[in-house]
């Protein structure tokens, strides 16, 4: 292909990605193969998840029906697409039907969505939910969200202001400390646009700004996934331009751009196992390696009371010390991690990321002691 096709998302011009992209498509022969490992195939279409959730919030608050014209315009699909989707979430329990109206104009109703029969909670069952809304709020400014925020609305409207003066002071009996939280009010179109495409398999083009860049670049991308990680999101994707999966943090995505191009996606991606030798959100292509770390007696318990990674094994020395293994390809977030207990815990294997801590302790200590010469020098 031209060179100018591999590099689109520099080029910022909508109409040359746009000629690229139909020249890609009728020469997929010979473009290189996609990432899929021998022996894989392509995985079949599942249900549309994210876009028959959209469709069954769009029918609570449309109780006169919806449209199949109506309804493919909102989704951006077709119309062969939404009435496969009617017809899966009838398939699915969900009470929907469709009515012939006055001149023959034919319309979906949802038939008692605004609440599902039989589904009846105690009072400590409601009591449970609204004080767990908390634990929620890394999802604001997301569409799932909005659906919890909404279903608290209503919890809160059922108990009058005694018992919502007591459940409040029972709140307060529950404290979650402080952690950081974004805010993805200002990013609630991006992240429907993201889920849109990642149940649709269609090409994304990301405007995205680095932690290393001063300015945003726009990059043709496939989604695989969205990952919570400490009150974060990351969207997942194979980035062609790299010709690797890479993590892009939402917070730093500036537009969103839903192509009409589809992707294949490997069959058997999860990303449970994508993410299985990360200690975090940052992913290795490397082989898995064993990594063993000695903690000290004074931290041997808090380290004890918590499974950190799905490979840890934890032995128990005779001092009270424990000797932990895990099997990463990733130990920049471990090395973190490992950082905070100071001299209560020490690397033993392997050698490499020993070195890392080292040097990076010789460094720190070399600036505070560079600050504290300086402040002395002023104080004479």
């Amino acid at each position: 292909p031209p060179a100018p096709c591999r590099r689109t998302g520099q080029l910022r011009l909508q109409s040359v990605q746009n000629l690229c992209y139909r020249w890609e498509h009728r020469n997929r022969r010979h473009l290189p193969p996609h990432p899929v490992t021998p022996g894989e195939r392509i995985m079949a279409d599942t249900p549309q998840l994210l876009r028959q959730w959209s469709m069954l919030k769009m029918f609570s608050t449309h109780r006169h029906g919806l449209g199949v014209a109506e309804l493919a315009r909102h989704q951006s699909v077709s119309e062969k697409t939404i009435r496969r989707d009617l017809q899966v979430l009838k398939q699915l329990g969900f009470p929907l039907e469709e009515r012939t109206g006055e001149f023959g104009k034919k319309t979906w109703h949802a038939l008692d969505l605004p609440g599902i029969p039989g589904l009846n909670f105690n009072l400590t069952e409601v009591m449970s939910l609204y004080l767990a809304r908390r634990f929620l709020e890394p999802l604001i400014g997301t569409q799932f969200w909005d659906g919890a925020f909404s279903a608290f609305n209503k919890i809160r409207a059922t108990f009058s202001p005694v018992m919502l003066a007591y459940f409040e002071k029972l709140a307060g009996v529950l404290y979650q400390s402080f952690e950081p939280i974004s805010d993805y009010s200002q990013h609630s179109e991006s992240i429907d646009s993201l889920l849109r495409a990642l149940e649709d398999r269609q090409v994304v083009i990301l405007t995205y700004r680095s932690q290393r860049v001063s300015e945003a670049i726009s990059y043709d991308v496939h989604p695989y996934g969205m990952v919570l990680h400490k009150r974060a999101f990351y969207l997942v994707a194979y980035a062609p331009n790299h010709g690797e999966i890479r993590h892009y943090k939402i917070d730093r995505v500036e537009h969103v751009e839903v192509t009409t191009f589809q992707f294949p996606r490997p069959a058997g991606f999860n990303l449970e196992d994508h993410f299985a030798g990360s200690f975090g959100v940052f992913h290795g292509d490397g082989a898995l390696e064993v990594v063993r770390i000695w903690f000290s007696p004074h931290v041997a318990r808090y380290v004890a009371e918590k499974r950190w990674h799905p490979t840890q094994t934890t032995t128990r020395n005779r001092d009270g010390s424990l000797t932990v293994e895990f099997r990463l390809n990733s130990t920049e977030e471990l090395k973190r991690w490992l950082l905070t207990f100071g001299p209560q815990a020490i690397v033993l294997a392997p050698a490499s990321l020993r070195n890392e801590i080292a040097a990076e302790l010789q460094q720190t200590l070399a600036a505070y002691e560079k600050v504290a010469s300086s402040q002395l020098s002023v104080v004479r």
